[in-house]
Formats: structure tokens, sequence, C-alpha cells
């Protein structure tokens, strides 16, 4: 219930810059908050080592290096919306208050469900939905945006995955909330008019070569979609070619996670959608 009042009176007394290090906890009640201030004593007196030990209790120490780090803020893309979201931050953070207010308003103004309705009240539609849904991203990300704003959080640079990009637009002064409420509607009406192009996609526990490979071999309607990382990527297409697909993957003992999109981002099969939603942005 505290939250809040500790976020003010850091903003208002900044660190120097002598103090350097730095001591942070994750405590569930005053015994436990004494015992690892003891922990952290011990550790001191005896030097540098046993970090990890600390990590694993809640408690992290570290000093500011001399230079400050660059910040970089990550927007997801679809599939990171879950029911309640944001709910405990927007009670306990008044600065996530005021975001939701504010975007609340614009989004009645146009005639758009608001954020309570999307994430909180009727959530089921969450990731069937494709309008609800990335219309959902669109406001929690703007919230968390403005939110690190508020602990004067601000990033050196912006990068996203898929729909995050709107959100990123808004995060970087490109876009107006307003613009990307509108283009996010526009994009849906476009994307559901393409009924023929429905689709699904794969997240498997390979590399980009080693997915192409099973995607030929399974057929001609499955792309790669995703390069998350060097051991995990997505594979779109036809719901038939996917659904082959992930029976190839479980003769060969490979694991593999439907995700819940009911289109075939990222891939050729989206085409049709590219011409109008460039004149709707045009």
């Amino acid at each position: 219930g505290q939250l809040s009042n500790t976020f003010a009176r850091r903003s208002e007394q900044a660190f120097a810059d002598h103090e350097r290090f730095r001591l942070a906890m994750v405590a569930q009640h005053p015994d436990d908050l004494a015992e690892k201030l003891k922990l952290v004593m011990e550790q001191c007196a005896r030097g540098p080592e046993g970090g990890e030990f600390l990590e694993r209790r809640g408690i992290f120490l570290g000093e500011v290096p001399h230079s400050r780090p660059r910040v970089a803020f990550m927007f997801s893309g679809q599939g990171s919306q879950y029911p309640q979201m944001l709910r405990a931050l927007v009670e306990e953070f008044p600065p996530a208050a005021a975001a939701l207010r504010e975007l609340d308003a614009e989004l009645t103004q146009r005639g758009y469900p608001d954020f309570a309705d999307l994430a909180w009240e009727h959530f089921e539609a969450l990731g069937a939905d494709l309008w609800r849904t990335q219309l959902s991203i669109l406001v929690a990300s703007t919230i968390l945006a403005a939110s690190l704003k508020a602990l004067e959080i601000r990033p050196d640079c912006i990068s996203c995955l898929s729909y995050g990009e709107f959100p990123a637009l808004v995060a970087a002064g490109a876009w107006t909330f307003a613009a990307a409420a509108r283009a996010t509607d526009a994009r849906c009406k476009i994307v559901e008019q393409c009924r023929g192009e429905e689709g699904a996609m794969l997240a498997v526990p390979l590399g980009q070569a080693a997915l192409q490979e099973l995607c030929r071999e399974v057929g001609p309607r499955l792309y790669v979609a995703n390069v998350n990382a060097a051991d995990q990527t997505v594979a779109g297409g036809d719901a038939d070619s996917i659904a082959r697909l992930a029976a190839h993957l479980r003769s060969k003992r490979i694991a593999s996670r439907r995700l819940k999109i009911p289109h075939a981002f990222h891939t050729p099969l989206m085409k049709p959608v590219t011409t109008p939603f460039r004149e709707v942005l045009r």
C-alpha cells in the first residue's frame, strides 16, 4: 500500500554521484526483511563473492558503472496479453492510474471499449478477438511507458515485435495514441475481411535453418514467421499445414506450442492485407 509513496520519495531525492552502490530486496514481512539485511551485512564482510546466493533469496546488490548504461524499451506483440493485466499496477501506482484515465477518455470518445472492459471484465476474448486483443496490448503498453516515464526512466532506443510496433511508435512520439488506435481499428477490420487467409502459428525450439528445412519437408504453405532467438523460431501457415507440422515435430520428439493467434502473421499468406492497409495509413 506504500508503493506509490516510496516512488514519490525516490523521485524527490535522486541519487547523488557518489552514491554508487544500490541494494534492492524483495521481502514478505518485517522479519524477512531483517533476516535479509543480516545476510547482506554478512556477505559484505566476506567480499564480492556470493552474488548468486543473494539473488536466489531476492536480494540484489550492485555498483553503478561510471558511465550510465543505455536503456532500451522493447514492445511485445500479440500473444503477450493476459487476463487482469496491469490491474495491480493501476491500483497501486497513481501515474499508471492517471495514464489509464487519459487513454480511456480517448477510447470512449471514439466509441471503443475501455481497458477494464478489454482486459478485466471480458478478458475471455483476449487471444480470440483480434481487435480487442490488439487494442488491449496498445493500451497496456502505453500505460507501462507512461509509468516508466513517471519514474524518470526514459529509453535511449526503442524496438518491438510484430504488433508491438504500434505502441512503440506512440512511445517514440511518432504517433499519437489516438492515431495508433485508429490504425489498429483499420488494420483489424482489413485482416478480418481476408477470411480466406486465416491461418495459425507454431512456436518451435529450433533455429531458423532447421525450421525452414522442416517446413520444406511438410508442405508448401509453411513459412518461418519470427526468429525470436537462436533456439526459438515461429512457423506460420494455413491451419492444416500447421497441424501437419506439429505432428511431424512430435514424431521427431520435438516440442512445439500453438500460439493463440488466428492468422499466419508475417507470412506471404497475409499479403492481401498490405495494399488496403497502406491506403489507410496514407
